[in-house]
């Protein structure tokens, strides 16, 4: 028999739901359980509703959260209706599966109709699926995906941005088939469950790479490349780097146009060549008609179709080739596209083949974060990653939407402005990778003057790389150490032991930290007025989500927030 629904009993199901499948930001490593053959099962037994929308997968070891909102952000701009899969949350639950719904006119303003799954809604599918969550064992992010795939499919979405978990092959949401993928970049994380080396993390995120999906790559990496590219190669996935170029070969019929960038091109490995063209080895393991399997610097590619002179791919590892050829002009370019070569003239609008367009390398589109309301300075690599992916896609970027992602999309935690004065930022950056970027524009904005005084709240889980992290801690900063209310979390005081920072002082809670960080920047300002000068401190939250949430619901007034 079912119970009547209640805010009340809803509440108690929820915290009942932490206790018996606790998530892995509660428990970290004992909560992750790889493999799909669980979450195959649920979705079967709920009738694969992750077949029934459009998806988009986005894998990484930062950015990911970014990317997927400004990714929605466009797609709702364009009149779908958009679902988003995202974790972990900052403030509430409801927070990890939402529905955004906007038009151009109104997302070009930042206004949008975000619609978090009700309350109703979880209880419903917790209530309806109880049995078969105790029966199959389900980990709490099996159950969060399975909840999210059911009710995008009950609520008719048009598309959905998923975003995993950990990892890739064995994640959850590993289970649908999207209509692209999307890993941002690799970094060292979660190395007790991916692997200890950048190799072995890249091979869990490809692990994403479905056969004939097209793949996008935010950022290359001599350790990571190789790895994207046989894989690539073994599913025949068109594959572009975002940052070598931009461009994409997509092996499919020529005169399809192809939203990829023109100009000395990251080359495909995976692109399968037709019968007019040859390939003459010049190294071993080339097979005949597949342009992958490169091993020697430099190989032969002849090109039979449309005339050409051969052109010469310079191989820079493992299967990545940079293509060039002998043309009349020296702007002229070889690019590889449905199976044969073609030229077209670089940067030169309206000399490619009939009917296509010209579109410019994603290194070369904005650069910057300049414009975003996403403000960390990461964001640009994040932007350009997010304009391959539409390109790709075959969609012009809708950069009114995507520079309002964070209000369209009620996305937070992201280089976050809480409080104007004192200045108060928070991100939720928790590891060297992504941490040297936020660090570094704090030390900028100390550089130009634009702030006096930095404070800075900073806490982390046991798990992570902490050494790796203090040793990158801006050095002109006031550091309060912190621990969050969570038992993952690294004593402050062994922070502070490790980090033997002279101007550190430990907070015994968040929120007493918040207090003592905002006490300190007002006595910042207070004595620098005394002495007749002027002080402008920023104060930084931030070395790890759960720092980031508690301080939120502290700075909203709500210091017992737990879930």
């Amino acid at each position: 028999m079912k119970i009547p629904f209640s805010d009340q009993a809803y509440d108690r199901m929820l915290a009942s739901l932490f206790v018996r499948y606790p998530s892995f930001g509660s428990v970290g490593a004992g909560a992750y359980k790889p493999g799909l053959e669980r979450m195959r099962e649920m979705c079967r037994r709920m009738g694969d509703p992750q077949t029934k929308f459009r998806s988009i997968h986005v894998a990484g070891t930062n950015g990911k959260g970014s990317t997927c909102n400004m990714l929605a952000a466009d797609f709702a701009a364009s009149g779908l209706k958009t679902g988003l899969y995202t974790s972990p949350h900052i403030l509430d639950f409801r927070e990890r599966a939402r529905i955004i719904e906007t038009d151009r006119e109104r997302a070009g303003r930042g206004e949008s109709q975000v619609t978090l799954i009700p309350r109703e809604a979880v209880w419903d599918f917790i209530q309806s699926h109880n049995g078969d969550i105790e029966e199959l064992n389900l980990s709490f992010f099996e159950i969060t995906t399975a909840m999210a795939f059911d009710w995008f499919a009950s609520c008719n979405v048009d598309i959905a941005v998923i975003e995993t978990g950990l990892g890739g092959r064995l994640d959850a949401t590993n289970v649908i088939t999207p209509e692209l993928s999307v890993i941002t970049n690799i970094g060292y994380d979660h190395m007790d469950l991916l692997g200890p080396t950048l190799s072995d993390i890249a091979g869990e995120k490809a692990g994403i790479i479905k056969p004939g999906v097209p793949v996008v790559i935010g950022e290359s990496g001599p350790e990571s490349d190789p790895v994207f590219t046989r894989r690539a190669a073994s599913l025949s996935s068109p594959l572009t780097f975002t940052d070598a170029g931009g461009f994409t070969a997509l092996p499919q019929d020529a005169r399809t146009p192809i939203a990829g960038a023109i100009g000395p091109s990251h080359c495909f490995a995976a692109g399968r060549c037709s019968e007019n063209i040859q390939i003459e080895k010049s190294g071993p393991s080339i097979r005949p008609g597949v342009a992958s399997g490169f091993t020697e610097s430099i190989c032969m590619l002849s090109a039979r179709a449309e005339g050409l002179e051969p052109a010469v791919a310079r191989v820079q590892s493992d299967s990545m080739a940079y293509l060039t050829t002998r043309c009349d002009s020296e702007a002229d370019q070889t690019i590889f596209r449905g199976g044969r070569f073609q030229t077209k003239r670089s940067g030169v609008p309206g000399t490619g083949a009939p009917g296509e367009k010209s579109f410019r390398s994603a290194s070369d589109s904005s650069g910057t974060a300049e414009g975003l309301d996403l403000k960390g300075s990461y964001q640009a690599k994040n932007l350009n990653t997010v304009l391959t992916a539409l390109k790709v896609l075959g969609r012009e970027p809708d950069m009114a939407a995507i520079s309002h992602a964070a209000a369209i999309c009620h996305f937070h935690g992201r280089w976050e402005t809480l409080l104007e004065s004192p200045k108060t930022i928070c991100d939720i950056g928790h590891n060297e990778h992504g941490l040297k970027y936020n660090f570094r524009q704090l030390d900028d904005l100390l550089d130009n003057g634009t702030y006096t005084d930095l404070v800075m709240v900073y806490g982390s889980v046991k798990d992570k790389d902490v050494d790796a992290v203090l040793k990158i801690l801006p050095q002109r900063a006031h550091i309060i150490f912190t621990a969050a209310d969570n038992h993952r979390a690294m004593p402050a005081g062994e922070l502070l032991r490790r980090a033997a920072h002279k101007d550190a002082e430990i907070g015994g809670s968040v929120s007493e930290s918040v207090r003592k960080a905002l006490d300190r920047c007002k006595a910042l300002e207070a004595n620098a007025g005394r002495n007749g000068t002027l002080a402008k401190p920023l104060l930084y939250i931030g070395g790890s989500t759960y720092v980031v949430s508690e301080a939120v619901a502290y700075m909203n007034g709500d210091r017992n927030n737990k879930q």
